[in-house]
């Protein structure tokens, strides 16, 4: 069989279509933040409905992105280290900006933590004075919009133990913030070149760190706003690494539920195999002990404030089906539903690859988001990881139109026998 010819990459050409790929989406934010913000709620039109149409118009630019630094043409893996050059620089770009943003805000005077990061510090601080944090008042913020037997700690117990160095390291609470989120977006971008990197190149794990630095809103959401949904982004990717042992792909599962809810919840579907799936729940019933230590503490407030809280809350402006009649937005939760037990099911009967289950999750969980109740822009991260590494995929995959399949030792899907 005749050999294929290579394919010789200009690097300047390269290096201009990445550029293009982050004006692309540097448009795509810019007109989020610039959308009308004093047209009423009751007219479909307010500031909130702008959210909805975020993870849509994002995914957009990415796969726009993809289809341009790929060329439409199989990249040539032996010429790896040649393109390792030629993302460096953009990647040292984006994590210099990344990193200026931290920077500038936790040396600004008016911090812009929200609600999510304070109230994780006023968690910590009342478990070290021997407080339940679920009884105590951590959420001083929504006063005026919640019961007063609501005002505890919404988010599960190793939030607070992945926030506590910081909190009892760094005096100002807000800066603690910033500055564990800062560790932890450097930790989740290493997770995504790792997990590049073993199924993809080393080139490829470059390229997947500058897709998650470019965006600006991942560094705005951890680094300004001070959101917490790095924390569990980490444990599910961490779980799709290691989703061979079964076991510890729960365990991993396990601890992200236990840090928050959702994403986690999401990723006990996303992971599902053929193979092992008792060893594969008994890890996640073992990475749930925190919860249950709290829940044993005082099981009232612990349920009423981190599981029925989030479950409970009523539609809110963000989402795109706010104006509509009620039975538009249950007609689209029930396809959502559908979608997802259809991935199941085929995820139960099929080992799917990683990658490939990258590509669904994404898919999926922007599905999800977009009927949710409630679309916050923290959100972003829950599908902009899997999606990085999906793009990753498409760009440097030599066998791209055989759909995602490539891999080392990893090249077909395996029915069980």
């Amino acid at each position: 069989m005749a050999q294929q010819p290579r394919q010789h990459i200009n690097p300047w050409w390269y290096t201009s279509a990445l550029a293009v790929a982050w004006a692309i989406y540097q448009v795509f934010e810019f007109q989020y933040w610039q959308w009308p913000t004093n047209l009423p709620l009751d007219k479909g039109a307010g500031p909130f409905v702008r959210a909805a149409w975020l993870n849509a118009a994002v995914m957009v630019g990415v796969c726009i992105a993809s289809f341009l630094i790929l060329g439409c043409q199989r990249l040539d893996r032996t010429r790896s280290r040649a393109r390792q050059w030629v993302i460096v620089p953009p990647l040292a770009l984006f994590l210099t900006l990344h990193i200026g943003v931290w920077w500038v805000n936790q040396r600004s005077a008016w911090l812009w933590v929200e609600d999510v990061g304070k109230m994780t510090v006023a968690a910590d601080r009342a478990v070290l004075h021997g407080i339940n944090p679920y009884a105590a008042h951590t959420d001083p913020e929504h006063n005026d919009v919640t019961a007063n037997n609501l005002h505890g700690y919404k988010y599960f117990p190793l939030m607070m133990a992945a926030y506590a160095p910081a909190v009892a390291l760094v005096h100002n609470g807000d800066q603690a913030i910033l500055l564990a989120n800062l560790i932890f977006s450097l930790i989740a971008a290493g997770v995504l070149a790792a997990l590049a990197w073993r199924w993809i190149s080393p080139d490829a794990a470059l390229f997947c760190m500058t897709l998650f630095f470019m965006s600006r809103l991942i560094s705005e959401e951890e680094l300004q706003r001070g959101s917490n949904d790095v924390v569990p982004m980490i444990l599910v990717m961490l779980g799709l690494l290691v989703i061979e042992r079964r076991l510890l792909c729960g365990f991993l599962i396990g601890l992200a539920i236990s840090s928050k809810l959702l994403p986690g919840l999401l990723w006990v579907v996303i992971c599902l195999t053929p193979r092992d799936w008792r060893r594969y729940f008994a890890g996640i019933a073992l990475g749930l002990i925190p919860c249950l230590l709290f829940a044993a503490w005082d099981p009232t407030p612990f349920i009423r404030n981190a599981i029925l809280f989030p479950l409970t809350r009523p539609r809110e402006g963000q989402s795109i089906f706010y104006p509509m009649p009620a039975w538009v937005g249950l007609a689209a939760e029930v396809a959502t539903c559908v979608a997802w037990l259809m991935f199941a099911v085929r995820a139960w009967r099929v080992d799917l690859l990683p990658l490939r289950r990258c590509a669904f999750a994404a898919a999926l969980i922007v599905l999800f988001e977009f009927v949710s109740p409630n679309v916050h822009q923290n959100y972003f991260i829950w599908w902009f990881m899997p999606f990085c590494l999906s793009a990753t995929a498409l760009a440097f995959n030599p066998a791209i139109y055989e759909w995602i399949g490539n891999g080392r030792g990893l090249t077909t899907e395996r029915k069980p026998t």
